[in-house]
């Protein structure tokens, strides 16, 4: 199982520890450090869903969430021609319009005196009011953040990963986005050569600073969007930042956007320990800096996690090696920095686990917080959550928006992987919609709801029927 630590702020000059153990569960007897949970009550309305066939015409659950027949050959251009992510249009607003028609003319009205004018009301004389003082006038609404994809578009994905060892590449290489369309034109361009040195700079220094703290020599790996140190061969290392860029390519192509690879490798970062021996060497190095019981958490974990970086313990490179626990802990990266921090448990655990199913095709990693919790899961979380579904054990989502990862369930981890998968994969346009509304400040229902523009119990049973198909 492996174990994660979160904190808030990045790491300064010297990195600190994060405040509070998290864990992660991989293969083995590992496990990850995250705040964790109390136990979920029983479900009181378990989500109804058929196990009988389907007839061949039964609308699939994506197209009756989307609009779009998901099952035809043609579904990837129809996603390409999916507006941005915040522009999604109202679909009855592609409809063409209809054609004028001519008014139809109304007679004229007969109008006629009346028999007899009413004679004119007197007005009563009204007793005095008080006047009122004027009321101060609210404080006016907070300005909704504008859409990260509005801000910056994708350059064709073209995976970027330099050791320290390899020839400088040049600046820019380092460039992972453009600006948007609403500031192409408006912004110097040398502004992105000129941030692209100090992100490189600051990385190199980040660098040596954790080679200082934790007294290893640690090999550092540069992706556009997060920088590694490891305690791994450079064959090992190079491997896991290919799979960073890996995931970071399927989310830009799906998206068509740069809003969920907002992460940069000069403030987010991953450390990657070989073994027992170091990692408890970085975890005393974090307790001389901030002393805690929650240590003792750490050190039963695989790793830990913070707002700006992950570390975990890589077991010698035991198969099935570090790259799961990598992108595990990349995927809470990308999905925190997305929401701007507010990415509640659901869709912390969840993105974080499609990430690493999206690249690998299995899960090995999830987190609990401030105590152990032991949980069991087959082999292909996908076919766990499909024997729920034929069983009508899935829970409703009211009761998954709440978790915090303390005392969760598997049934609990699973949902929150299942529904997050089923958001993105109906429409990756709408997901990137729900980001943005968790970013704004919405609550979890709301902002599914006016994403995906249906009610929630409508979303939860075309997620269930999808749950059956599930393979």
């Amino acid at each position: 199982m492996n174990g994660n630590i979160e904190r808030v702020e990045p790491p300064p000059s010297r990195p600190k520890p994060p405040e509070e153990p998290i864990a992660s569960i991989g293969p083995g007897p590992q496990v990850r450090p995250e705040p964790a949970v109390s136990v979920v009550p029983p479900v009181t309305s378990p989500i109804e869903t058929k196990t009988e066939a389907a007839p061949a015409a039964t609308l699939d659950p994506m197209q009756a969430l989307t609009g779009r027949d998901t099952s035809s050959p043609k579904r990837v251009e129809e996603d390409e021609e999916e507006p941005g992510p915040a522009m999604v249009q109202n679909p009855a607003a592609r409809e063409p319009a209809p054609a004028p028609t001519t008014p139809a003319v109304e007679p004229p009205l007969d109008l006629k005196p009346l028999p007899q004018d009413p004679k004119p009301e007197v007005a009563q004389p009204q007793p005095a009011q008080p006047v009122q003082p004027p009321q101060p006038a609210p404080p006016p609404a907070e300005p909704a953040k504008p859409s990260l994809a509005d801000q910056y578009a994708t350059i064709p994905h073209v995976p970027f990963v330099h050791l320290e060892k390899d020839p400088a590449p040049p600046l820019q290489a380092w460039i992972p986005w453009n600006f948007g369309p609403k500031y192409a034109g408006k912004r110097d361009t040398n502004v992105l050569l000129e941030d692209a040195k100090r992100v490189f700079e600051e990385a190199q220094r980040k660098h040596e600073s954790w080679e200082k703290m934790t007294s290893l020599e640690l090999v550092r790996v540069d992706t556009h969007h997060v920088t590694v140190h490891a305690r791994l061969t450079e064959a090992l290392a190079r491997g896991v930042g290919q799979k960073l860029e890996d995931l970071t390519g399927l989310l830009q192509r799906d998206t068509r956007s740069v809003a969920l690879t907002q992460t940069r490798p000069d403030t987010h970062e991953l450390v990657i320990l070989w073994d027992d021996i170091d990692y408890n060497k970085l975890i005393d190095a974090f307790e001389k800096q901030q002393p805690g019981e929650h240590w003792k958490l750490a050190r039963m974990a695989t790793g830990g996690m913070s707002r700006y970086t992950g570390y975990f313990n890589a077991r010698q490179g035991l198969p099935p090696g570090p790259e799961h626990m990598a992108l595990f802990q990349f995927g809470k990266l990308l999905i925190l920095e997305a929401t701007d921090g507010k990415a509640p448990a659901w869709l912390n655990e969840g993105f974080a686990a499609l990430g690493e199913n999206m690249v690998t095709h299995q899960n090995l990693c999830y987190s609990f917080r401030y105590e152990p919790n032991a949980v069991k899961f087959g082999e292909n979380w996908n076919q766990d959550i499909r024997k729920f579904a034929m069983e009508s054990k899935l829970k409703t989502w009211d009761l998954i928006f709440p978790l915090d990862l303390v005392g969760m369930s598997s049934l609990d981890y699973l949902t929150c992987y299942s529904m997050v998968s089923y958001l993105y994969k109906a429409s990756p346009a709408m997901f990137l919609k729900l980001v943005d509304n968790i970013r704004n400040g919405m609550d979890s229902k709301t902002a599914v709801e006016k994403a995906y523009g249906r009610p929630l119990k409508d979303i939860q049973q075309m997620w269930g029927q999808w749950a059956l198909q599930q393979r």
